[in-house]
């Protein structure tokens, strides 16, 4: 046996919570995780390419280099003469 007293005044106490107000409640915590899921989905796919792009341009950029370092080489031995 369970007794529960309130001593809360009526216009405080709870009075629950009506069902059509529980189905907007549910349907728009429903859609806000929808929304969150399908914008993380989003980003996944989105920034699935890039460690290829990365792994890509950090070739070029060691073929820059060396080719920098060649032309460095040219100029200081242009600027010898």
């Amino acid at each position: 046996m369970n007794i529960r007293i309130n001593l809360l005044p009526p216009e405080l106490r709870s009075q629950g919570v009506e069902p059509r107000l529980k189905l907007i409640l549910g349907a728009s915590a429903l859609g806000l995780v929808a929304v969150a899921l399908s914008c993380w989905l989003y980003l996944v796919y989105a920034t699935n390419g890039l460690g290829d792009g990365l792994v890509a341009k950090r070739g070029e950029l060691t073929a820059l280099r060396q080719e920098a370092m060649r032309v460095d080489s040219l100029l200081d031995e242009i600027s010898d003469y």
